[in-house]
């Protein structure tokens, strides 16, 4: 059995409400991938 635990330490807690995570960016997949549909 394996266990995993994920920690989102990206900010102190009591700021949270004024955390904003990043957008992503759109990725072309085909450059990557030329087969993906």
């Amino acid at each position: 059995m394996s266990c995993k635990t994920i920690f989102d330490c990206t900010v102190p807690f009591h700021l949270k409400a004024h955390f904003e995570r990043s957008h992503f960016k759109e990725v072309d997949v085909k450059r990557f991938l030329p087969d993906f549909e």
